[in-house]
């Protein structure tokens, strides 16, 4: 019997079980693919009904993380004092809240980002030159800093949590995605004997070792906001 492939689909907190084709919000915004998952929520790539052009990521968090302060402190902070604040955090376009047959998940609109630091340094066998550390560290402390001037504690500061940046046009994304369509829809019986279609992740990744040398880094999910830690400890954890 297949597993699912990611995060599971029949675990109690109730993630979101979407596909490409699937729609979000009424019919607003239409998926075309899975771009990833984490401990509470999964993340997809969604064409907007209303304008073919913009493309965005929609954070759909599971219904258990929906129901208390992991998804809505992210929301609010992104939406009051970080508000357009920082270039180097995700920017917020709205949310909206989705049912499924799990119930209700919050769901934030992101400007895209590209994969993780995290996978990046997986891909390219375990370590990163020294250089890019650099870059990322450099890239990561300051925004840190900003937020505590503000009294705002990120909270977890891991490589998962960075982000490179990603093509922001529709013509682009478009391009990218005909280069690497999404990936296929694989059915999975869940040990409640229900059947789920599950999707892998397809983040857009950076390429040579030049192009990340040029990046901008993006420090993302703010849930754990406000919560203690050190920064200055930040690099050990993200790379050792």
């Amino acid at each position: 019997m297949p597993s699912f492939p990611e995060e599971s689909l029949d675990a109690p907190v109730g993630y979101f079980a979407g596909q490409p084709g699937g729609t979000l919000n009424n019919g607003r915004w239409t998926i075309t693919r899975k771009l990833g998952w984490g401990p509470h929520s999964s993340t997809w790539l969604a064409v907007d009904s209303e304008d073919a052009n913009n493309i965005e990521a929609i954070k759909i968090f599971t219904v258990a993380a929906s129901k208390d302060s992991l998804s809505t402190n992210e929301r609010d902070l992104l939406q009051g004092p970080l508000k357009d604040k920082f270039q180097s955090l995700p920017s917020l376009r709205s949310s909206f809240y989705e049912e499924s047959v799990k119930g209700k998940h919050l769901a934030l609109v992101f400007h895209v980002l590209g994969s993780s630091v995290e996978s990046y340094r997986t891909a390219a066998g375990g370590s990163l030159p020294v250089p890019i550390v650099k870059k990322i560290a450099a890239g990561v402390l300051e925004p840190l800093v900003d937020l505590h001037k503000k009294n705002i504690v990120h909270g977890a500061v891991t490589a998962n949590n960075i982000l490179f940046a990603a093509p922001q046009q529709g013509a682009e994304i478009k391009a990218l995605l005909e280069a690497s369509p999404s990936a296929p829809v694989e059915e999975v019986v869940g040990a409640d004997g229900a059947t789920y279609k599950a999707v892998k992740s397809q983040p857009f990744a950076p390429g040579s070792a030049e192009e990340v040398a040029d990046q901008v880094f993006y420090l993302s999910n703010l849930e754990n906001g406000n919560c203690p830690i050190n920064i200055l400890d930040f690099a050990l954890k993200v790379f050792s």
